[in-house]
């Protein structure tokens, strides 16, 4: 299962631009700490959907994989409380044209 996730645009420079290293305690960075822990306790882990972005519109969005439906459905109603995080929900499936 994949979760497709839109943050701020604050938030996903935090991420994109800090790759690990402490920054200052903006409001972004301490949200990113609040995601991490998230992450973390479901032991899963956030990827851009675009890693090398050449439109800043492009930035924001980030895919995780959940082992199954249930992680999945727990998995967004937990990331739709963290600030910062402006989207969350499950991709739908492929569909035949």
């Amino acid at each position: 299962m994949k979760v497709m996730v839109q943050l701020d645009d604050a938030m996903a420079n935090v991420l994109r631009h800090s790759a690990g290293a402490s920054t200052g305690r903006t409001d972004a960075s301490s949200s990113v700490g609040k995601l991490q822990s998230l992450l973390d306790r479901f032991g899963v882990t956030l990827e851009p959907v675009h890693p090398d972005p050449t439109h800043p519109m492009l930035a924001p969005f980030f895919a995780i994989r959940a082992p199954d439906r249930k992680t999945a459905d727990a998995l967004i109603d937990e990331l739709r409380t963290v600030a910062g995080v402006t989207a969350a929900y499950l991709q739908p499936e492929a569909q035949p044209p």
